[in-house]
């Protein structure tokens, strides 16, 4: 049934709906945010709303969330004047932690999984739900995924559009990972085709293409190569030890983690009228860059200044002020910079 109005509502699923909007933000929320993310919980008057809100808090108080309330015209820790209600966990947030199976235990339970994605598979439509989570709690594991009872299975969906090299590449180095062999291909880069010996890590999805991420011989470091760019791909007899400490989720692309010059710390302030923005843009920063996301300002880490200045300029709006002072100037030489590629 369509809810008319915020008392279509259940208290039980606006608290349920508060306490996970806490969650995604333990910088804290102000109440103009908060009314954003469950706009059908506090319509009607502001003032109204509001109060409605303040009995909530309590009641996410017994939960074990309490609220700091920042009023209007406060000052923040950091001298920044609070423009609305403004509400913050009082005490870090603690998550569940993160499940570490053993290789013997991830292999199993995928094995499982996989069974019961294939017995499902025409007869339900929860098949593809099944097989997209279980990708998902296993993207770190390779390992897990190439068993040999199930090898012979698309363990994750390749798109049908991708040409039939690129799948066949993607089914040597799914072999590859499983039995810890060097990998031989050629590879198209700005710089030419060269061919390329490699140790698998594991495969990363970036922008809708496959990526292999290996530890390339010839560099001598971590690369990733587009399996759209790759070709001549052969399963060579020769193995290597994998690295235990490696993790793949450090790894995930991103044009701030492209290595332009030594790692720098930036803190940004950003407008309360562009959240959405900058929190999916805080999102889809990877955890390697550390970022920690507060009421009015991110911090991360960054090896390409530049992909950031990029944001900037689509999001004009988005960002108040940058910490370190001398980016300010960084900035303002990119900007002229890209001017003079157009005037």
């Amino acid at each position: 049934m369509e809810r008319e109005n915020s008392e279509k509502i259940e208290k039980r699923e606006r608290i349920a709906c508060l306490y996970l909007t806490f969650l995604n933000h333990p910088g804290g929320l102000s109440f103009s945010q908060i009314k954003k993310s469950i706009p059908l919980a506090y319509q009607g008057d502001p003032e109204t709303a509001r109060r409605k809100f303040e009995r909530d808090k309590e009641d996410l108080k017994k939960l074990g969330l309490e609220l700091i309330h920042h009023f209007p015209g406060s000052v923040s820790a950091g001298g920044r004047e609070y423009l609305d209600h403004v509400y913050v966990p009082a005490s870090e947030i603690h998550y569940l932690p993160e499940l570490n199976f053993s290789i013997e235990e991830a292999r199993t339970l995928a094995s499982v999984l996989f069974r019961s994605v294939n017995r499902l598979k025409r007869k339900n439509s929860d098949s593809s739900l099944l097989e997209s989570a279980s990708a998902k709690l296993f993207y770190n594991i390779p390992e897990a995924l190439f068993i040999d009872e199930i090898f012979d299975q698309p363990l994750i969906e390749h798109n049908a559009q991708k040409s039939a090299s690129e799948s066949e590449a993607l089914a040597l180095i799914h072999d590859s990972l499983r039995r810890r062999k060097i990998l031989c291909f050629e590879y198209d880069s700005a710089s030419g085709r060269r061919k390329r010996c490699s140790e698998g890590r594991g495969l990363i999805a970036h922008r809708g293409r496959w990526c292999f991420v290996a530890f390339c011989r010839d560099a001598g470091d971590i690369r990733h190569f587009y399996l759209d760019r790759m070709s001549s791909v052969e399963v060579t007899p020769d193995g290597y030890i994998s690295d235990k400490k490696f993790q793949l989720n450090q790894h995930l692309l991103h044009p701030l983690n492209i290595h332009r010059h030594e790692k720098k710390r930036l803190k940004i302030y950003y407008s309360e009228d562009c959240d959405d923005a900058v929190s999916d843009y805080y999102s889809d920063i990877p955890s390697s860059l550390k970022p920690e996301k507060n009421y009015d300002s991110i911090s991360f880490d960054t090896t390409n200044l530049n992909a950031f200045f990029s944001w900037m300029m689509k999001n004009p709006k988005a960002v108040v002020s940058i910490e370190p002072e001398y980016v300010k100037g960084l900035y303002n030489d990119f900007v002229r910079d890209i001017r003079g590629y157009y005037l």
